[in-house]
């Protein structure tokens, strides 16, 4: 988005249908070419996790994405908001620069020894990515954002989703689902609709989840990132076994061109 105009909640639901769509479409597309083994979903990437993994129908993920979306926003307040991503500081440094804000900023998630997203107001985001570089960042990118997702500031709805997903038709998905929250696998029903209520509300830890994905338990040997960024296969490469080929979705697209 141009500008630094506050984003809308409207413009957020847009995001999320693109978002959802553009993941379904690369993760069938990517399993037409090769078998899948596990899923490691990403934030609101969950929903398309868990139809292409068999557990939602498409209509039914889509409107449930939107609907706690909306609940969501139902219950707080807007407050303009920002993810912040910082690259290049150890965990000791991130939170001293938290401490240092002046209205509570959270981490949101740990991608990498040295690369977080902390999340919060946006004021107060994007003055900590100002201080940032000065402590030895490398690199800061501040994203608007409806509400400070993925911090204890949003934990009460998580009961509100638990009730609204009681209604909802839910099977075991065919394909395990590994949490990146805590890097739990998700087999049943239960755990599904445990993992979709606390989504919003807890922080992301992906070297957890890529740890389980490294583990022996899925002898994984390709990993395919379902979507236009490279970000997260990048920041995984060193954490796979030695024989993994870690390849994104350009890259299949490419092989298949050329084949």
């Amino acid at each position: 988005r141009a500008g630094r105009e506050p984003l809308t909640i409207s413009q957020t639901r847009q995001a999320h249908y693109a978002c959802f769509v553009e993941g379904v479409a690369a993760a069938e597309w990517a399993t037409s070419r090769t078998s899948c083994a596990v899923i490691v979903p990403h934030s609101m990437g969950l929903f398309a996790a868990y139809h292409v993994a068999g557990a939602l129908e498409f209509e039914e993920a889509l409107q449930l994405m939107d609907r706690l979306c909306l609940l969501l926003h139902e219950q707080r307040p807007f407050v303009p908001c920002s993810t912040g991503a910082t690259a290049g500081l150890p965990r000791v440094a991130v939170d001293e620069l938290l401490a240092s804000a002046t209205v509570p900023v959270w981490i949101a998630d740990w991608y990498d020894d040295d690369v977080f997203l902390v999340s919060g107001p946006q004021h107060a985001v994007e003055a900590i990515l100002k201080r940032a570089p000065a402590r030895g960042a490398t690199y800061t990118k501040s994203t608007p954002a409806t509400a400070p997702y993925h911090t204890p500031e949003l934990v009460s709805f998580e009961e509100s989703a638990h009730q609204y997903l009681a209604g909802v038709i839910v099977s075991p998905p065919r394909i395990p689902v590994i949490s990146s929250i805590d890097g739990s696998v998700s087999r049943t029903a239960d755990d599904v609709r445990r993992e979709v209520a606390r989504n919003a509300c807890h922080p992301m830890n992906w070297r957890v989840a890529v740890k389980v994905l490294a583990s022996n338990a899925f002898r994984v040997d390709t990993v395919v990132e379902c979507g236009s960024s490279v970000s997260l296969t990048e920041m995984i490469r060193h954490h796979l076994p030695i024989d993994s080929a870690p390849v994104t979705i350009a890259a299949l697209a490419r092989e298949a061109v050329m084949s």
